[in-house]
């Protein structure tokens, strides 16, 4: 029998079944094009989810468009070396769903924080401290989009 609690296999020492990406990341956006900062501070208990917001200010002419399920989901990361160590592990629907900012303005983007850990070492959960997340962005209508990924954003994780 396969097990998986959250991202990784149960008992331990299996490879996971579902592995993460293992592609290059996507570019970080340019901040003279998209700027992204977190709607406040973002905190969460270890092993829970945290719904956030992402805020992105749009200093160009044009207008700018984010295609999501309803919300972007972020990666909790290793702020000192940028190492992926989790994020949500559940399913999502998926509809398709723009958001839109336009010339010379900021939205909210809804932000789907996880901490469960894909980093054997770190266990189940990623553990209380402080970390970072990054979101990758779908910019565009899908028929001509692109990838670009947030900066690493603060996230703190309380026991």
């Amino acid at each position: 029998m396969d097990l998986t609690v959250g991202a990784l296999p149960y008992p331990p020492g299996r490879p996971p079944l579902r592995p993460r990406g293992t592609g290059p990341p996507p570019d970080l956006l340019d901040p003279d094009e998209i700027a992204a900062e977190l709607d406040g501070p973002a905190v969460v208990s270890s092993g829970h989810i945290l719904r956030h917001g992402l805020l992105l200010r749009n200093p160009t002419g044009r207008e700018l468009q984010i295609a999501t399920n309803g919300q972007v989901t972020a990666v909790v990361v290793d702020p000192h070396t940028g190492e992926v160590v989790g994020g949500y592990a559940g399913f999502q629907a998926l509809p398709l769903i723009i958001f839109r900012v336009a010339p010379g303005q900021t939205g909210r983007v809804p932000l789907l924080i996880g901490t469960a850990s894909c980093a054997p070492r770190l266990g189940y959960t990623i553990p209380p401290g402080d970390w970072g997340i990054q979101a990758a962005l779908t910019l565009g209508d899908l028929r001509d989009s692109m990838r670009r990924r947030t900066p690493v954003l603060p996230l703190t994780i309380t026991a």
